[in-house]
């Protein structure tokens, strides 16, 4: 949470700085009208917040799995499915935000944040397969334990028989 709360303060104060440069390039070109950004990706609507909000959107999306992969509920390939879309998301910003604005300090601080958010995200999803895994091995062991069991079983099963066996030869012969 505090990645991505850092990932899109960054990201807002990157995206005041180029509003403000394209209002000082609008006002010394004469125009009064600003020029729209990203028009193409409705990612991009209000500039870079707007693709910060994806990433966090989609850090939710894998909490939400992660605890949903914990209950059962899904497979962990939901999990990591989810990951991904925090790392496309994270990459779509960083190089829309390079594209925008290259020279600005702000530019680095918002890698910085980009990669504490998959740090975080990786950690998240790390911890939720180490607890699937632990799961299923629990599962495997208690499977293991049946089967030893019916092995036993049988094994005690065919002993009886065995001494049945020798008790009616035992009859028989006398």
């Amino acid at each position: 949470a505090q990645a991505t709360s850092a990932l899109i303060r960054v990201a807002s104060a990157l995206q005041k700085e180029i509003s403000a440069k394209e209002k000082s390039v609008n006002a010394n070109q004469g125009s009064k009208k600003l020029t729209k950004f990203y028009r193409k990706d409705t990612i991009f609507a209000e500039g870079l917040i707007s693709a910060a909000k994806a990433v966090a959107t989609t850090v939710q999306v894998v909490i939400k799995n992660a605890a949903a992969a914990r209950s059962g509920q899904i497979q962990s390939e939901g999990l990591i499915a989810a990951a991904r879309a925090v790392s496309a998301a994270s990459a779509q910003l960083v190089s829309s935000s390079k594209v925008k604005s290259a020279d600005s300090p702000n530019q680095g601080k918002l890698q910085d944040a980009a990669r504490s958010v998959a740090q975080a995200t990786s950690h998240i999803v790390s911890s939720a397969q180490s607890y699937l895994e632990k799961e299923e091995s629990k599962d495997r062991e208690k499977r293991m334990e049946k089967a030893t069991g019916s092995i036993i079983q049988e094994m005690e099963q065919n002993a009886k028989i065995l001494r049945l066996e020798r008790e009616l030869d035992r009859r028989e012969l006398s």
